[in-house]
């Protein structure tokens, strides 16, 4: 059975473009002599010549069905290495991520808007979820990255990235708050709250009770903002959550001093490397988060 190696073909390539051992010697960096007894050992091992004739200029049979093929070959070959090499350098690929809904909605695009102009070969799954079913995609495999608070299986792997305040948020029109000091925790644990899944996720046992026995529990962030915004109650929030544009709409309070805030980290299975176009990615999202925290200075 015929074992050609690339370097052959090539060889067969050069020649049959240049017509001359001495002009294909040249593109390929060897010396005719290599090149000629290379050809010789090749045509011997074919059982047959690829040039009929000692100029190198005109092709056999064999050498015309074998110039053919190899051209093939080696333009797949190439596209082979490239990919693999792109692959390794993170210029190509696929990264699925999910994050949680305020920082899906606030903080990737930005992130990813700089990462796909850096890299417009990459593929990206993105998904909004809470941190419990991140957990679980990261788990089985199904998503590579998560952005969201820590996680309760050892087998993720958590890197704290940034705190995000956690804020009480009314309607304009309730005037049942004091404007000053900030609230305390005991302060909202005595508020009747709209329920909502960050509430359940993120504070203390007392403020999850009475979310529990509100007539509404709302998940959605914007309906649950559309809800406070006609009157219907008031909640708590990350400040990620609440839409620049919209803050004006809304008494907005601090929870705390120093403020009471929620983690957000990086979340990937542990002891699991991630692929190098998540690495990429990774870089990409400190940057932004690196730029908004010093535009919040």
């Amino acid at each position: 059975m015929l074992d050609l190696k690339i370097s052959q073909l090539r060889m067969v390539l050069a020649i049959a473009d240049t017509g001359t051992v001495t002009a294909a010697a040249e593109r390929l960096g060897r010396t005719p002599p290599a090149v000629s007894m290379a050809l010789a050992q090749l045509e011997e091992q074919l059982g047959a010549p690829l040039f009929p004739n000692d100029r190198k200029d005109t092709l056999s049979d064999l050498g015309r069905f074998v110039v053919d093929l190899a051209r093939n070959h080696v333009r797949e070959h190439d596209r082979m290495t490239d990919a693999i090499t792109a692959f390794q350098s993170g210029e190509q690929g696929r990264v699925s991520l999910c994050a949680v809904p305020s920082v899906a909605g606030a903080l990737l695009p930005d992130v990813l808007q700089s990462f796909v102009s850096r890299y417009p070969k990459v593929q990206i799954d993105a998904r909004d979820t809470d941190t419990v079913s991140m957990t679980a995609l990261l788990a089985n495999g199904s998503v590579e990255i998560g952005i969201g608070g820590p996680p309760r299986d050892s087998a993720i792997s958590f890197t704290p990235l940034f705190e995000d305040r956690l804020l009480l948020i009314s309607s304009l029109d309730r005037k049942d708050l004091s404007p000053s000091p900030p609230l305390t925790l005991k302060d909202v644990s005595e508020m009747e709250l709209l329920g909502s899944g960050i509430i359940d996720e993120l504070l203390p046992g007392r403020i999850r009770s009475r979310s529990s026995e509100s007539q509404l529990n709302i998940r959605n962030t914007t309906s649950l903002l559309g809800m406070i915004k006609v009157g219907l109650g008031r909640t708590i929030l990350p400040e990620l959550a609440i839409p620049k544009s919209d803050r004006a709409s809304f008494d907005i309070r601090q929870i705390g001093n120093p403020p009471v805030t929620r983690q957000i980290g990086l979340l990937h299975r542990a002891n699991i490397p991630l692929s190098p176009a998540a690495e990429n990615f990774v870089v990409c999202l400190k940057e932004q988060i690196a730029l908004v925290a010093k535009a919040r200075r």
